[in-house]
């Protein structure tokens, strides 16, 4: 299933009223405490969510029969009931929205990261970082992992699997130009340097490079392009040690200054391209038909795109298409990959009357063997690094080394102001890339940030 990482403004406007009128509702839990035992209840996609919920749903049935013994034999019945909704991010969110502002969700429920924030911030999440600290597993889980449950100090949900940005190539066009067919970038340069190859060597290749710009493409414009090389240069949008947001830095700098080298110093990318009606299924279509040579994008469109069951299926994948993590700027002290990581996470609701016995689901559930079936069916990137000992998992292209780049991964600021702050950088490649002057776009970025965030709220770094 394609990750939407951000939601429509409506649907945001909408959770946060509805949000307003769960603080006026006094809660409660629809756990149904019945003499001989509890009801626990978990709210999840049903299949239209994909091959990965298909295989979350089949792996949590099976945790919950051990589950249901264990207690049993400790002389407590368990029922479990899921609660099963459309795969769907907009209609999950509105869901959970109305339950929570009503107080009967149920026990575990599915997040997504981008309404972490809203939900912590309205207590509608219970707090689980001691449950995570006394669990021996959690030490398995990376720190690019556990984020996309963390906010302000807190662990509040799981992780299931992580997807992760990353270049494809095809290795066809690579092998034409006599670029490597095991490419390894070990910087920017090195991306720009196969990308003019590419342009001087196959002149039939009309996009050597490509990469999410504008405001078409709205949030993967953000976490799938332009952060993922802020990051590679060591920067960052927002500072959480002053609770900022950054409105310049050399980094913010030196990753625009990449778009302008890409776009219009050398004209490596196709700026039109990325304002058709639909970019994503344009580029995946060209790509797919090897009219692009590199393509930065979801690491996961190798099995929802291009796998067999995909939706533009690549016969040969294994021998046409390779895989390279996004290195670092090679600038001294930047780090060697960057790439962004989010998950679809489960936490529990803070109206469970059960929350131990939540915990314990989500332990039984969430186990390196089930969560390496589920990464391996659906195409996400295990969370996990015990995961690697699963030869069901390994023995896919490139899991091994989706699995350990997490270590670098990243997750846009769960904050608020994010999705309007997302829209400036969205302008900011914009302009950029339709030739207004890298110092001009800075400029105008930095005075709508203001705008939109409170110069109090903003500083400028080195």
């Amino acid at each position: 299933m394609k990750r939407n990482h951000a939601l429509s403004t409506n649907i945001k406007v909408l959770i946060i009223v509805l949000i307003l009128i769960g603080a006026f509702v006094i809660t409660y839990s629809w756990t149904s405490q019945k003499p001989t035992g509890y009801e626990l209840r978990v709210l999840t996609y049903d299949e239209s969510g994909g091959a990965d919920f298909n295989a979350i749903l089949s792996s949590m049935q099976n945790a919950e029969k051990s589950l249901i013994e264990d207690y049993r034999s400790r002389g407590i019945e368990l029922t479990i009931k899921y609660e099963l909704i459309p795969g769907d991010d907009e209609a999950l969110a509105i869901k959970e929205a109305l339950e929570f502002a009503s107080g009967v969700g149920a026990d575990i429920v599915l997040i997504n990261p981008v309404n972490l924030g809203d939900f912590v911030e309205a207590r509608y999440l219970l707090p689980i970082t001691e449950y995570v600290n006394e669990w021996p597993d959690w030490n398995n889980y990376t720190a690019g992992a556990k984020s996309n449950g963390f906010y302000k100090g807190e662990q509040y949900t799981i992780p299931t699997g992580m997807w992760m940005t990353g270049m494809l190539y095809r290795k066809d066009v690579f092998q034409r130009v006599g670029l490597p067919l095991e490419w390894h970038p070990s910087n920017w340069q090195d991306i720009i340097d196969a990308a003019l190859v590419i342009k001087e060597n196959a002149p039939d290749i009309d996009i050597p490079f490509e990469t999410a710009v504008g405001t078409i493409w709205t949030e993967d414009s953000t976490v799938h392009s332009f952060l993922p090389f802020l990051w590679g240069d060591g920067g960052e949008i927002f500072n959480y040690s002053t609770n900022k947001w950054i409105s310049y830095s050399s980094s913010i700098n030196k990753t625009s200054y990449f778009y302008h080298t890409m776009f219009i110093n050398y004209e490596l990318s196709d700026k039109t391209l990325n304002f058709e009606p639909n970019p994503y299924t344009a580029m995946v279509e060209l790509f797919a038909q090897g009219e692009i040579g590199i393509f930065i994008q979801g690491a996961g469109i190798w099995d929802y795109e291009y796998g067999p069951e995909g939706d533009h299926p690549i016969e040969n994948r294994n021998e046409l298409i390779g895989y390279a993590p996004i290195p670092g700027s090679g600038r001294s002290g930047a780090p060697p990959f960057a790439t962004m990581a989010d998950s679809y996470t489960y936490g529990i609701s803070a109206s469970s009357k059960i929350p131990d016995i939540a915990f314990d689901f989500l332990k039984e559930w969430n186990t390196a063997k089930n969560l390496a079936h589920i990464c391996a069916v659906g195409g996400p990137v295990a969370p996990r690094s015990d995961a690697l000992d699963s030869p069901e998992y390994t023995s896919l292209p490139w899991r091994a080394d989706w699995t350990e780049q997490i270590q670098y991964a990243h997750l846009y600021p769960i904050h608020e102001k994010y999705p309007e702050v997302s829209l400036l950088i969205q302008r900011l490649t914009e302009r950029i890339v339709f030739g207004t002057p890298v110092d001009e776009a800075l400029q105008m970025y930095k005075q709508e940030l203001v705008q939109t965030v409170g110069a109090s709220n903003t500083e400028e770094l080195p």
